[in-house]
């Protein structure tokens, strides 16, 4: 029985149970300037995340936060700025107020890349050197910009919980997207950033994302996406863009990195664009290492594949307890990756794997021996099989149970479920008659 949806619920009644109080390490942040009365008030995430200290807790009351634009940008001329919020703080946590994500909105803009000294003003000058101001034509040139994702984390250990995250909104004039974009870009500022080298742990829950790619994870590890309805934006300049990129790297021609350690964990993950709704791996001359990789119990819908494996390289890869919706290349694509699946993570050995359907039982052990002897026609499950006593003459049983059909548990677990002490199968093992009453209302 999963227990991560109903984490989630316990979590989101507390955050609306619990009044917001002022405490040490917390700041609070209101669009209107209010903060609900705490202080001290920030009217910018921005703002507040330059004058947090390593692991503060920011909170955000409910508001729409906007793109920054300035009519006169120190470098360049006449185009808006992505808000860009840039986590530059190791072990911040930042955490809408309203638990509905609807309520807290970040949007960001598509309609040009955003210079470095940009970066520096958000972050008060501490993000790494600033390089000479000059025009940037014809798109990408490394070290000059960064591609205007919404948020953008840049140092380790961060969590971002129950905000609507956009890097396009109605009426954004460069709302058909731009290649690299991202709701929340991990790693960097942009995919080939110099300055940051990945990061480790970011968590992100309970969101609302779209982009280019609802979430870019470059050469990060340990990142959990939980909980969170992602999808991307079909952009008529790239349409290709996964709504989830696990990647270690793109087109650098070195893939000596990894991703490693990814959870994606009971979310909904869209595609809209042609293309596949998960993509791990990259562009490049040799593998990425992504290791220890979970995905377990999310909806993926998608015209390409749900789930695309591309120079991936790593063990321990676990897919399992999937939806997978409209993904005609298939739910699970692999080219020249290293996986073995399908997977499923089997966490007590039972042969059944760890899914709200079929598991049941999530800690098998093999049963006891019965008191006094395994009775005729009862049965038990001896670790591998389920087994009987056969009669002495005539037919033996006409049954035959598996551990699919009673979803994981053995005789003394289906037992246990029984208000009656049920002594005489205790004694003798499950009868036939209990174990088909079993699996009929489960």
């Amino acid at each position: 029985m999963k227990k991560l949806p109903t984490l989630v619920m316990v979590l989101s009644v507390l955050l609306i149970a619990v009044p917001v109080s002022a405490n040490s390490g917390t700041l609070y942040v209101d669009d209107d300037g209010s903060c609900g009365g705490n202080s001290t008030c920030y009217t910018t995430i921005q703002a507040a995340i330059n004058a947090a200290s390593d692991y503060d807790t920011i909170l955000v009351y409910p508001g729409t936060y906007d793109p920054q634009i300035e009519v006169t940008p120190p470098c360049w001329g006449g185009h808006y700025y992505a808000q860009a919020i840039v986590i530059w703080k190791t072990g911040l946590t930042i955490r809408a107020v309203d638990p509905d994500p609807a309520n807290t909105l970040i949007q960001s803009t598509f309609s040009g890349w955003m210079d470095w000294w940009r970066i520096q003003i958000l972050t008060g000058g501490t993000y790494g050197p600033k390089p000479n101001c000059f025009p940037i034509t014809g798109g990408y040139k490394p070290g000059s910009s960064a591609a205007p994702s919404a948020i953008m984390v840049v140092k380790d250990d961060v969590t971002i919980e129950a905000f609507t995250i956009s890097s396009t909104y109605i009426g954004d004039p460069g709302q058909t997207g731009h290649p690299n974009s991202a709701g929340v870009m991990i790693g960097g500022v942009r995919a080939g950033d110099t300055v940051v080298d990945g990061v480790d742990g970011t968590t992100v829950r309970n969101c609302v994302i779209s982009g280019w790619s609802a979430v870019y994870n470059w050469k990060s590890s340990n990142t959990t996406l939980e909980g969170n309805v992602m999808t991307n934006i079909q952009s008529t300049t790239a349409p290709m863009g996964s709504t989830v990129n696990g990647w270690g790297g793109w087109d650098e021609g070195d893939c000596s990195r990894s991703a490693t350690g990814m959870r994606v964990l009971n979310n909904t993950i869209t595609s809209i664009a042609v293309e596949h709704a998960v993509f791990l791996g990259g562009y490049c001359n040799g593998w990425i290492d992504n290791s220890d990789l979970y995905i377990d119990g999310n909806t993926i819908v998608s015209p390409a594949c749900g789930v695309a494996l591309w120079q991936s390289g790593g063990s321990n890869k676990v897919m399992t307890c999937n939806n997978m919706v409209t993904a005609p290349w298939g739910g699970i694509c692999v080219w020249d990756s290293t996986y073995e699946g399908p997977y499923g993570l089997d966490s007590d050995g039972d042969g059944v794997m760890d899914c709200d359907e079929p598991e049941f039982c999530w800690d098998t052990v093999a049963d006891p021996i019965p008191l006094e002897e395994l009775g005729t026609n009862r049965w038990i499950w001896d670790g591998s099989d389920w087994v009987t006593k056969l009669p002495e003459k005539g037919k033996g049983p006409d049954k035959d149970f598996t551990m699919e059909q009673t979803r994981g548990c053995s005789c003394s677990q289906i037992l246990a479920t029984y208000d009656d002490p049920m002594k005489g199968h205790y004694k003798f093992g499950c009868s036939q008659s209990v174990l088909e009453e079993f699996i009929a209302s489960h």
